[in-house]
């Protein structure tokens, strides 16, 4: 599914972006953030992977132990 909207997605203009980000959110369930994140991952994969989403890794830096 993300395949189909992610296409979309690259194409649209901003306003049309808002939309699809709407429906994504509404089918899924996901909040708009983590939408986002999926349908810009998924134009990054190569072609043909089995797995439909990709993993939203966790970008903030801890402090390391001492």
């Amino acid at each position: 599914m993300t395949k189909k909207y992610a296409a979309a997605y690259a194409a649209a203009s901003k306003k049309d972006k808002g939309r699809i980000l709407d429906q994504v959110v509404e089918v899924t369930g996901w909040n708009r953030d983590h939408a986002r994140q999926q349908l810009r991952g998924r134009l990054r994969q190569p072609p043909g992977r089995a797995c439909a989403t990709i993993a939203v890794t966790d970008r903030r830096r801890t402090n390391p132990c001492t």
